[in-house]
């Protein structure tokens, strides 16, 4: 998963990353938790539990880090701007990225938008 956070970390730094081998990492995440009751249906248990948490801590721990440094070097204004286009690249990665079922968008994304917004206050 380590690896998986940090292809994550790098393309949030704007380094080119291979999307679809992630994309392939979360599914199989999304595969191994299939309902016990009905195999045609997933419960994420498994993709929460080593995808989305190790995720959302790791967005939440870097996004603290670029918004002090950012907003020590530069305007409130300034700031809102940068988090404005990190919210549209969030967003994107998590298109790319997240699993079918929306709840799962939901929970992970309201998160990420509430993280770099937050950061300072």
């Amino acid at each position: 998963m380590d690896g998986v956070l940090k292809l994550v970390e790098k393309q949030r730094n704007g380094e080119t990353i291979e999307t679809a081998m992630v994309k392939s990492i979360v599914d199989s995440f999304v595969s191994l938790g299939l309902d016990e009751n009905d195999s045609t249906k997933s419960t994420l248990d498994v993709y929460r539990k080593f995808f989305e948490l190790p995720f959302l801590e790791a967005t939440t721990a870097y996004y603290q880090i670029e918004s002090k440094q950012f907003v020590a070097e530069n305007s409130v204004v300034e700031y809102m701007k940068k988090v404005r286009v990190q919210l549209h690249q969030t967003n994107l990665r998590l298109i790319r990225c997240r699993p079918k079922p929306a709840s799962a968008k939901s929970k992970t994304e309201s998160r990420c938008i509430f993280i770099p917004i937050s950061a300072d206050l």
